[in-house]
């Protein structure tokens, strides 16, 4: 009647948006159907094993051809459905290509690849930048400590950012600059002590001279 018609309409529109087949057969295993969704189907009936099986077991899971049903391998999900009695009417069968789901999960197992992989490069590069970031003043402090242990107290190294590296490297300026200017006290203090004592030696030289 034309509320089973509406009723196998949208099974057919749900089966065809999901990639799957959606078959009712009754007790004997004939399709009910009166849209099959391909006409290799037309005048099939489901094997009464099947029929039997998935009554006795509540459900049926299977892949396969189901006992000759299909011409190709599918992944098959039934269940039976009962009058208001009780009574098993026949099954409701729901099948899809298996070689649509495998390419299905093909295509995830690439797509989960690709993600992988990006995510890989993308962590490899954020490592590298940071590692970069955290090494380059503690490779120019090395060097710096280098040359003020050699005697170059001017030597300065680049503050970049406010975190605690560039809270290091100010630190490391500042030490650098007290040593400057204590080495010009010394400078200062040896030049000065130089010239005091330059007055009282030369006149010693000078009365020496004299002698």
């Amino acid at each position: 009647d034309k509320q089973n018609k509406q009723y196998y309409n949208h099974l057919r529109f749900y089966g065809e948006s999901l990639h799957v087949t959606v078959l009712i057969t009754d007790i004997n295993g004939e399709i009910t159907n009166d849209q099959l969704p391909t006409d290799s189907l037309i005048h099939k009936t489901v094997p009464s094993i099947i029929i039997e099986e998935t009554i006795e077991k509540g459900y049926l899971s299977h892949t396969g051809k189901l006992g000759g049903f299909f011409g190709k391998m599918q992944h098959i999900y039934a269940r039976p459905y009962f009058d208001d009695n009780g009574e098993a009417q026949g099954i409701v069968i729901m099948s899809s290509s298996a070689e649509f789901i495998a390419r299905i999960i093909r295509d995830m197992m690439f797509a989960f690849t690709i993600a992988f992989i990006s995510t890989l490069l993308l962590g490899y590069v954020i490592t590298y930048v940071i590692t970069k970031r955290v090494t380059k003043p503690l490779q120019q402090m090395s060097k710096a400590a280098i040359s003020i242990s050699q005697g170059n107290f001017k030597q300065r190294i680049e503050v970049v950012g406010n975190d605690e590296i560039s809270n290091l490297s100010n630190s490391f300026n500042m030490m650098a600059q007290s040593l400057e200017k204590l080495d010009e006290m010394k400078s200062n203090f040896i030049s000065n002590v130089s010239h005091e004592l330059k007055t009282p030696m030369t006149t010693i030289s000078g009365f020496i001279d004299g002698i």
